[in-house]
């Protein structure tokens, strides 16, 4: 797993980057919101995408948008803000 944090205030984000447990073929980033403490998070969500290459790696960000690249080289995009591959 591989991942990417930003703060603004007292929430926090992290990404984690990676492939399923059981399903190394399944990219998929895990999306983690805490507010004031990290040891009690808000949501956790998964965002598998919608087919499989292999785990996936955090390859760039700017701002909210997140590049990511899977195993076999396919290269997806995922916006922080709304959740969502794009």
């Amino acid at each position: 797993m591989n991942s990417w944090l930003t703060a603004n205030g007292s929430q926090q984000i992290d990404v984690f980057a990676g492939a399923l447990a059981g399903e190394a073929e399944q990219d998929v980033i895990v999306v983690v919101s805490c507010i004031g403490t990290v040891e009690q998070p808000n949501s956790v969500e998964a965002y598998p995408t919608s087919t499989e290459h292999g785990a996936l790696t955090l390859t760039a960000s700017h701002g909210s948008d997140l590049t990511l690249t899977a195993a076999d080289g396919t290269v997806y995009h995922f916006n922080v803000g709304t959740d969502q591959y794009f």
